[in-house]
Protein backbone atom coordinates (compact mmCIF):
# COMPACT_ATOMS: atom_id res chain seq x y z
CA UNK A 1 0.00 0.00 0.00
CA UNK A 2 1.24 3.28 -1.13
CA UNK A 3 1.57 5.80 2.13
CA UNK A 4 2.77 8.78 0.24
CA UNK A 5 0.21 11.39 -1.08
CA UNK A 6 0.17 14.99 -1.85
CA UNK A 7 -2.83 17.38 -2.08
CA UNK A 8 -2.47 20.13 -5.29
CA UNK A 9 -4.44 23.21 -4.71
CA UNK A 10 -5.59 24.67 -8.64
CA UNK A 11 -5.59 27.90 -8.87
CA UNK A 12 -8.91 28.84 -9.55
CA UNK A 13 -10.23 31.73 -11.94
CA UNK A 14 -10.73 35.12 -9.54
CA UNK A 15 -6.95 35.61 -8.52
CA UNK A 16 -6.46 35.87 -4.69
CA UNK A 17 -4.56 39.26 -5.05
CA UNK A 18 -6.70 40.86 -7.90
CA UNK A 19 -10.21 39.45 -7.73
CA UNK A 20 -11.38 41.84 -10.64
CA UNK A 21 -14.65 41.83 -9.21
CA UNK A 22 -17.13 44.47 -10.21
CA UNK A 23 -17.77 47.57 -7.50
CA UNK A 24 -19.66 46.30 -4.31
CA UNK A 25 -19.60 42.37 -5.32
CA UNK A 26 -17.11 39.45 -3.17
CA UNK A 27 -16.31 36.90 -4.10
CA UNK A 28 -15.25 33.91 -1.34
CA UNK A 29 -13.64 31.61 -3.31
CA UNK A 30 -10.39 32.02 -1.97
CA UNK A 31 -11.05 32.57 1.45
CA UNK A 32 -12.59 29.27 1.42
CA UNK A 33 -9.62 27.84 -0.28
CA UNK A 34 -7.42 28.97 2.26
CA UNK A 35 -9.55 27.72 5.01
CA UNK A 36 -9.22 24.17 3.47
CA UNK A 37 -5.85 23.93 3.23
CA UNK A 38 -5.09 25.41 6.66
CA UNK A 39 -7.76 22.06 7.64
CA UNK A 40 -6.15 19.65 5.59
CA UNK A 41 -2.55 20.77 6.58
CA UNK A 42 -3.89 20.62 10.30
CA UNK A 43 -5.02 17.33 9.82
CA UNK A 44 -1.02 16.56 8.44
CA UNK A 45 -2.01 15.99 4.62
CA UNK A 46 0.76 17.57 2.30
CA UNK A 47 -0.55 20.32 0.74
CA UNK A 48 0.99 22.32 -2.51
CA UNK A 49 -0.45 25.66 -3.24
CA UNK A 50 0.06 26.55 -6.88
CA UNK A 51 -1.95 30.23 -6.74
CA UNK A 52 1.38 30.65 -4.54
CA UNK A 53 3.65 29.11 -7.09
CA UNK A 54 1.97 31.10 -10.04
CA UNK A 55 2.55 34.17 -8.32
CA UNK A 56 6.04 33.18 -7.19
CA UNK A 57 6.68 32.44 -10.66
CA UNK A 58 5.30 36.22 -11.69
CA UNK A 59 2.96 34.56 -14.01
CA UNK A 60 -0.17 36.68 -15.16
CA UNK A 61 -3.17 35.07 -12.77
CA UNK A 62 -5.67 35.67 -15.66
CA UNK A 63 -3.86 35.21 -18.53
CA UNK A 64 -3.97 31.30 -17.66
CA UNK A 65 -7.14 31.19 -18.17
CA UNK A 66 -9.91 31.46 -21.37
CA UNK A 67 -11.82 34.46 -21.42
CA UNK A 68 -14.95 32.26 -21.87
CA UNK A 69 -14.55 29.65 -19.60
CA UNK A 70 -13.46 28.98 -15.75
CA UNK A 71 -10.97 26.07 -17.33
CA UNK A 72 -7.05 27.40 -18.32
CA UNK A 73 -5.22 26.60 -20.93
CA UNK A 74 -3.03 23.74 -22.08
CA UNK A 75 -0.27 25.66 -21.69
CA UNK A 76 -1.25 26.34 -18.00
CA UNK A 77 -1.17 22.60 -18.11
CA UNK A 78 2.35 21.98 -18.87
CA UNK A 79 3.54 24.84 -16.45
CA UNK A 80 1.91 23.38 -13.81
CA UNK A 81 3.12 19.77 -13.98
CA UNK A 82 6.46 21.27 -14.34
CA UNK A 83 5.93 23.23 -10.72
CA UNK A 84 4.43 19.75 -9.57
CA UNK A 85 6.91 17.84 -10.79
CA UNK A 86 9.84 19.87 -9.01
CA UNK A 87 7.85 19.70 -5.43
CA UNK A 88 7.51 15.89 -5.94
CA UNK A 89 10.99 15.86 -6.53
CA UNK A 90 11.74 18.14 -3.41
CA UNK A 91 9.24 16.92 -0.84
CA UNK A 92 9.58 12.64 -1.74
CA UNK A 93 12.86 12.51 -4.05
CA UNK A 94 10.65 11.09 -6.91
CA UNK A 95 13.65 11.53 -9.68
CA UNK A 96 11.15 12.95 -12.45
CA UNK A 97 12.77 14.40 -15.34
CA UNK A 98 11.37 17.86 -15.24
CA UNK A 99 13.56 18.94 -17.93
CA UNK A 100 11.01 17.11 -20.58
CA UNK A 101 8.65 19.86 -19.07
CA UNK A 102 9.93 23.05 -20.08
CA UNK A 103 8.35 25.54 -22.00
CA UNK A 104 10.92 25.65 -25.48
CA UNK A 105 10.20 21.78 -25.54
CA UNK A 106 7.22 22.22 -27.32
CA UNK A 107 5.56 23.31 -30.29
CA UNK A 108 2.05 24.88 -30.54
CA UNK A 109 -0.98 24.64 -32.69
CA UNK A 110 -3.42 27.10 -32.71
CA UNK A 111 -6.85 27.44 -34.07
CA UNK A 112 -8.01 30.65 -34.05
CA UNK A 113 -11.70 31.64 -32.44
CA UNK A 114 -12.43 27.98 -32.00
CA UNK A 115 -13.48 27.82 -28.45
CA UNK A 116 -16.60 29.25 -26.84
CA UNK A 117 -15.93 27.88 -22.94
CA UNK A 118 -19.28 27.72 -20.48
CA UNK A 119 -19.28 31.03 -19.24
CA UNK A 120 -19.62 31.97 -23.45
CA UNK A 121 -22.25 29.80 -24.19
CA UNK A 122 -24.23 31.72 -21.30
CA UNK A 123 -23.43 35.18 -22.47
CA UNK A 124 -23.93 34.52 -26.17
CA UNK A 125 -21.31 35.76 -29.45
CA UNK A 126 -23.32 38.79 -29.00
CA UNK A 127 -20.91 40.01 -26.15
CA UNK A 128 -18.02 37.86 -26.20
CA UNK A 129 -15.99 36.64 -28.70
CA UNK A 130 -14.68 32.58 -28.63
CA UNK A 131 -11.31 32.09 -27.62
CA UNK A 132 -7.86 30.69 -29.67
CA UNK A 133 -7.63 27.25 -28.98
CA UNK A 134 -4.06 26.26 -28.76
CA UNK A 135 -2.86 22.32 -27.79
CA UNK A 136 0.82 21.52 -27.10
CA UNK A 137 2.84 18.98 -28.51
CA UNK A 138 6.50 17.79 -27.42
CA UNK A 139 9.72 18.64 -29.50
CA UNK A 140 10.95 15.30 -28.79
CA UNK A 141 10.03 11.69 -29.59
CA UNK A 142 7.33 9.87 -27.05
CA UNK A 143 5.76 6.75 -26.83
CA UNK A 144 2.23 5.96 -24.99
CA UNK A 145 -0.23 3.78 -24.46
CA UNK A 146 -3.69 5.21 -23.27
CA UNK A 147 -6.96 3.21 -22.02
CA UNK A 148 -10.24 5.07 -21.40
CA UNK A 149 -11.83 1.68 -20.10
CA UNK A 150 -15.60 3.26 -20.24
CA UNK A 151 -15.04 4.04 -23.73
CA UNK A 152 -13.59 1.15 -25.07
CA UNK A 153 -10.18 2.66 -26.05
CA UNK A 154 -6.66 1.41 -25.72
CA UNK A 155 -4.19 3.05 -28.46
CA UNK A 156 -0.42 3.32 -28.90
CA UNK A 157 0.75 6.06 -30.14
CA UNK A 158 2.99 9.49 -30.00
CA UNK A 159 1.62 11.65 -27.75
CA UNK A 160 -0.08 13.93 -30.32
CA UNK A 161 -1.37 10.53 -31.37
CA UNK A 162 -3.00 9.67 -28.20
CA UNK A 163 -4.00 12.30 -25.76
CA UNK A 164 -6.87 14.11 -27.95
CA UNK A 165 -10.14 13.45 -29.37
CA UNK A 166 -8.75 14.12 -32.61
CA UNK A 167 -12.94 14.16 -34.19
CA UNK A 168 -13.67 16.70 -31.61
CA UNK A 169 -10.48 19.02 -32.17
CA UNK A 170 -11.19 19.85 -35.43
CA UNK A 171 -14.79 20.23 -35.49
CA UNK A 172 -15.65 23.33 -35.31
CA UNK A 173 -19.03 23.69 -32.63
CA UNK A 174 -19.28 26.10 -30.67
CA UNK A 175 -22.22 25.56 -28.68
CA UNK A 176 -22.76 21.96 -29.25
CA UNK A 177 -19.20 20.74 -27.96
CA UNK A 178 -16.12 22.10 -25.10
CA UNK A 179 -12.74 21.50 -27.30
CA UNK A 180 -11.49 21.57 -23.78
CA UNK A 181 -12.62 18.07 -23.21
CA UNK A 182 -11.00 17.00 -26.37
CA UNK A 183 -7.99 16.85 -24.51
CA UNK A 184 -7.78 13.41 -22.33
CA UNK A 185 -11.66 12.64 -24.24
CA UNK A 186 -12.68 14.75 -21.42
CA UNK A 187 -14.21 14.45 -17.70
CA UNK A 188 -13.29 9.91 -17.78
CA UNK A 189 -13.91 8.12 -14.48
CA UNK A 190 -11.08 5.93 -15.42
CA UNK A 191 -8.08 6.80 -17.53
CA UNK A 192 -4.14 4.27 -17.77
CA UNK A 193 -1.37 6.46 -19.05
CA UNK A 194 1.85 4.38 -19.76
CA UNK A 195 4.52 5.89 -20.88
CA UNK A 196 6.45 3.47 -22.79
CA UNK A 197 9.81 5.41 -22.99
CA UNK A 198 10.14 5.09 -19.12
CA UNK A 199 9.69 1.52 -18.19
CA UNK A 200 11.77 1.58 -14.70
CA UNK A 201 10.06 5.06 -13.72
CA UNK A 202 7.76 5.72 -11.30
CA UNK A 203 3.58 5.02 -11.27
CA UNK A 204 1.35 8.03 -9.71
CA UNK A 205 -2.25 7.74 -9.24
CA UNK A 206 -3.87 11.03 -9.74
CA UNK A 207 -7.53 11.74 -8.23
CA UNK A 208 -8.60 14.71 -10.09
CA UNK A 209 -10.98 17.24 -11.39
CA UNK A 210 -10.99 18.66 -14.69
CA UNK A 211 -8.53 20.85 -14.48
CA UNK A 212 -6.25 18.25 -13.93
CA UNK A 213 -7.22 17.26 -17.63
CA UNK A 214 -4.37 19.69 -18.88
CA UNK A 215 -1.96 18.73 -16.28
CA UNK A 216 -2.08 14.91 -16.83
CA UNK A 217 -0.18 14.60 -20.43
CA UNK A 218 2.61 16.80 -19.28
CA UNK A 219 2.90 14.94 -15.95
CA UNK A 220 2.51 11.25 -17.85
CA UNK A 221 6.27 12.30 -19.43
CA UNK A 222 7.48 11.69 -15.90
CA UNK A 223 7.12 8.37 -15.06
CA UNK A 224 6.04 5.01 -15.89
CA UNK A 225 2.43 5.25 -15.39
CA UNK A 226 -0.11 7.32 -14.48
CA UNK A 227 -3.65 6.45 -13.80
CA UNK A 228 -6.46 8.83 -13.01
CA UNK A 229 -9.56 8.76 -11.52
CA UNK A 230 -12.28 11.36 -11.55
CA UNK A 231 -14.49 10.52 -8.84
CA UNK A 232 -16.79 13.75 -9.11
CA UNK A 233 -20.82 12.85 -9.66
CA UNK A 234 -22.46 13.68 -12.29
CA UNK A 235 -18.85 14.41 -14.44
CA UNK A 236 -16.22 11.39 -14.25
CA UNK A 237 -18.28 9.62 -11.50
CA UNK A 238 -15.89 6.79 -10.84
CA UNK A 239 -17.84 4.00 -8.97
CA UNK A 240 -15.13 1.39 -8.10
CA UNK A 241 -13.59 0.72 -4.97
CA UNK A 242 -10.76 3.17 -4.02
CA UNK A 243 -8.74 1.29 -1.92
CA UNK A 244 -9.21 -1.66 -3.85
CA UNK A 245 -7.67 -0.29 -6.86
CA UNK A 246 -4.74 1.23 -4.77
CA UNK A 247 -4.13 -1.89 -3.57
CA UNK A 248 -4.01 -3.62 -6.89
CA UNK A 249 -1.92 -0.79 -8.59
CA UNK A 250 0.56 -0.14 -6.16
CA UNK A 251 1.65 3.72 -6.98
CA UNK A 252 4.68 5.13 -5.82
CA UNK A 253 2.14 8.44 -4.40
CA UNK A 254 -1.25 8.66 -4.87
CA UNK A 255 -1.87 12.72 -5.65
CA UNK A 256 -5.11 14.57 -5.22
CA UNK A 257 -5.61 17.41 -7.39
CA UNK A 258 -8.50 19.94 -7.03
CA UNK A 259 -9.69 23.48 -7.63
CA UNK A 260 -12.28 23.11 -5.23
CA UNK A 261 -12.83 21.15 -1.99
CA UNK A 262 -16.75 20.72 -3.01
CA UNK A 263 -15.46 18.43 -6.07
CA UNK A 264 -14.21 15.79 -4.15
CA UNK A 265 -16.90 13.56 -3.86
CA UNK A 266 -16.20 10.33 -2.21
CA UNK A 267 -16.41 6.92 -4.11
CA UNK A 268 -16.75 3.62 -2.16
CA UNK A 269 -13.73 3.13 -0.25
CA UNK A 270 -14.63 -0.48 1.57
Amino acid sequence: MCIRDRYVQEPQKVCQYEDQMPPGEYSDINANLDEHLKLLQAGDVATFDLRQALHQDGLSHYDLFFRTDHHWKMSSGRWAAARIAEELNQRFDMGLDTSLLGEEGYQETTYESWYLGAQGRRVTRGYISPDDFTYLTPAFPTSFRVEHPDKGIDVTGSFAQVMFDWDMMETYDLYGQSTYEAVLCGNRPLTRITNLDRPDGKKILLIHDSYATVIAPFLALTCQELDLIDVRQANGNFDGNLNAYIDAFDPDLVLFSFCSPVNIDRSETG
